[in-house]
Order: C-alpha cells, then sequence, then structure tokens
C-alpha cells in the first residue's frame, strides 16, 4: 500500500474578543479537514513550522513566524490490468450453443454499397463551420 501526502496551510491568525470565540479557530480548521475529505484525502495530523521573514517592506529586522500545517494522505491510484476472458470460452454446454446461434452468423464488412453512407471518424463541414462561429 502506498500513499501520497498532501501538505495544507491552516489558518494563520484568527481574531476573537472573547475566550468563548476560540470556535471560529476550530471551525476554520473544520473546513479545511471537510474540504479535504471531500477529495478524498484522509487526516494525519497538524505540525508545526517556523519560517523567518522581513518585519515591514524596507525593515532589515526579520521576525519569526509559527505556523500550522494540516497533513493528508490518500491512497495512491494503482493501475492494474484487467484479465481478458473470451465469453464462448467460459460457458459451458447450452449456454455456449444459445450464445452462438443468438449471434447468428459471422459476416464480414465489405466495401460501402453505392448509395450505403459510409461512417468516417471527420467532422461534417457545417458542424466545423458552425463551431467556428460560435467560438468567435
Amino acid at each position: 500500500m502506498s500513499y501520497e501526502y498532501k501538505c495544507v496551510a491552516g489558518p494563520t491568525v484568527v481574531s476573537v474578543r472573547r475566550a468563548k470565540d476560540r470556535d471560529h479557530g476550530v471551525k476554520a480548521f473544520e473546513d479545511i479537514m471537510n474540504r479535504e475529505a471531500a477529495e478524498g484525502w484522509e487526516f494525519v495530523t497538524v505540525d508545526e513550522f517556523h519560517t523567518s521573514e522581513p518585519d515591514g517592506w524596507l525593515s532589515r529586522k526579520r521576525i519569526y513566524v509559527s505556523s500550522k500545517m494540516l497533513v493528508f494522505r490518500r491512497m495512491k491510484a494503482e493501475i492494474v490490468p484487467l484479465a481478458v476472458v473470451s465469453p464462448a470460452k467460459d460457458i459451458a454446454g447450452p449456454a455456449k450453443a444459445a450464445l452462438k446461434e443468438a449471434a447468428g452468423p459471422a459476416k464480414e464488412a465489405g466495401p460501402a454499397k453505392e448509395n450505403e453512407p459510409v461512417l468516417t471518424a471527420e467532422r461534417p463541414p457545417e458542424l466545423v463551420a458552425e463551431r467556428e462561429k460560435a467560438g468567435s
């Protein structure tokens, strides 16, 4: 089992007026976790990291800022080849005969008749012109 990981920056500053308003800060983290879970990410942990930043635009003084980072993971999508199964080989007895009878005799595709439409992968010129006109 292998995982891929994603780190998301948590809210930097949650301003509250009273101690009982701390729920707003918790709600900010909850919103991030629910958003990521909706995309298939599983919450792993909250980690703290520190950065050194200038105190202002022209300041030479540096300040140290502590930030929260939420770590998520999800299983990597693995491509698994599917086995090719031929129904005619896997069906036994009467079911096999019924399948052949229902399919009828095999026909080979020959050249199209004179009045028979020919199917191609090209788009009709009218459709191409109509789409170009709509895109302009």
